[in-house]
């Protein structure tokens, strides 16, 4: 028998809204352990108790990336990540099953409800407690890859001149939408991303919008764990914006802007000409996501012009990897060059902070081989 929780303080279910499912940690049979995310800290969702009829119980807690990596490597275990965790909320998720009042006939529609309580209870606490050997094991964890870059480190992105507070609200919404998508382009840490995003590309694609949204989807399908974090800013001139995340990401959006600048002249002729030909075939507003390339209203020329030019942009860029990964995912090639056109235009955006002088990526970075941890 699950145990009552009745007089524990309830809480409004709003405060799981910005909650999203990053992967699972603990697999058996179903989830034990899942990993979450909200608009900054990393969640997660342990598995507690059943009255094996349609409750479960889960054990919610938020944890500190430090303590995320030092259970990702085993330096400590789930029973310590829980005792020391700020928060700690019960989470009752029931399956009800109903049916429609208009025909009784008919199949029953399943839906659930969810019941959330602030664990104030010690001894109610200690029932649910793992045990001093929970340590992470990556065999139970099907998606989850520890061998490839976990730590974040801390990397400068140099300025230089001077910044007004728009200056750097514009910068990090560029930054951390290119940092999204090559992280989602060269999986790290989550095995299963690329399935992710080939969910995303099959989304309707109708212009500007979009593009909002899409980039938007990635930024919420990087972990916290990994997501940008500023360290420090050093407002001098020179200065610099210390970060914390995935230093090989950063390092890719650094080099492809530096690469912009000094193939501007053959990149801009290659995204005239694709906006050109998506133009006279009337492409660029028309959803497309459910065509493959057979079924586009293209012929065989325009097709391998289209790919041609999409391949020099990649080139240019030295991006060539990850183009193959969004061609891999992506329904078709129009699909292909509307993504690949709008990641150009942020990192033509971030060329443009470097034109003005207010970034001097060129510059060695002085911390970017120091760990967090």
């Amino acid at each position: 028998m699950m145990l009552n929780i009745k007089k524990a303080p309830r809480l409004n279910l709003s405060l799981l809204d910005k909650h999203v499912y990053m992967s699972d940690l603990v697999y058996v049979e179903g989830p034990l352990l899942s990993l979450y995310r909200d608009a900054k800290d990393n969640w997660l969702y342990f598995w507690c108790d059943t009255d094996k009829k349609s409750k479960e119980r889960w054990l919610l807690f938020p944890v500190s990336r430090e303590d995320l990596i030092a259970y990702l490597e085993a330096k400590k275990n789930l029973l310590e990540l829980v005792t020391s965790a700020k928060k700690r909320w019960f989470m009752d998720y029931s399956r009800i099953s109903q049916k429609p009042t208009d025909d009784p006939a008919s199949e029953p529609t399943k839906s659930y409800s969810r019941e959330l309580r602030e664990v104030t209870d010690s001894a109610l606490l200690e029932e649910y407690l793992p045990t001093a050997d929970s340590y992470f094991d990556e065999e139970l964890a099907p998606n989850i890859s520890v061998t490839r870059e976990l730590s974040p480190k801390l990397y400068d992105v140099p300025i230089d001149g001077n910044w007004f507070i728009k200056d750097l609200d514009n910068f990090c919404n560029v930054y951390s939408q290119l940092y999204a998508f090559f992280y989602c382009t060269k999986p790290q840490f989550m095995t299963d991303i690329g399935n992710r995003v080939h969910r995303l590309l099959e989304a309707p694609w109708k212009g500007g919008f979009s593009r909002v949204n899409l980039f938007e989807a990635l930024q919420k399908n990087v972990p916290a764990v990994h997501d940008l974090k500023i360290h420090e800013m050093a407002y001098a001139s020179p200065g610099d914006i210390t970060i914390e995340a995935l230093e090989s990401v950063g390092s890719s959006v650094k080099n492809t802007v530096i690469r912009y600048k000094s193939e501007i002249t053959e990149i801009g002729l290659a995204v005239r000409s694709l906006n050109a030909v998506l133009s006279a075939k009337a492409l660029r507003r028309v959803d497309l996501s459910k065509y493959s390339d057979a079924k586009l209203p293209l012929t065989d020329q325009d097709k391998s012009f289209i790919s041609e030019k999409m391949q020099v942009i990649a080139d240019s860029l030295c991006i060539q990897s990850e183009f193959v990964d969004l061609a891999s995912r992506s329904p078709n090639m129009v699909v292909s060059a509307k993504v690949l056109l709008s990641v150009v235009s942020r990192i033509e955006r971030l060329a443009d902070f470097q034109a003005a002088g207010l970034l001097d990526l060129e510059r060695n970075s002085k911390k970017s081989n120091d760990a967090i941890n």
